[in-house]
């Protein structure tokens, strides 16, 4: 099974080839939110349409770069 590493903001998460697909498939078509702070008052909120394509990146990773990743577990903290 194929897999693909998608990278939004600063993490990245492994998903099979399908849901990738289907994950940049709802991005393309989402609605753009932020909350803007008011100072001393109640925030405000905002809704639009996106103005250009969203940035993640999405790399496909082979099955044995999986499996090696996956016998590897996750990174140790240096201290």
């Amino acid at each position: 099974m194929s897999r693909c590493v998608i990278q939004l903001g600063y993490k990245n998460y492994i998903v099979n080839t399908e849901q990738a697909i289907r994950l940049a498939e709802m991005l393309s078509t989402a609605e753009m939110f932020e909350e803007k702070y008011q100072s001393g008052q109640t925030n405000t909120f905002h809704v639009w349409e996106q103005e250009e394509a969203g940035k993640f990146n999405m790399t496909i990773l082979p099955d044995s770069v999986y499996r090696i990743g996956k016998l590897a577990g996750k990174p140790e903290e240096k201290k």
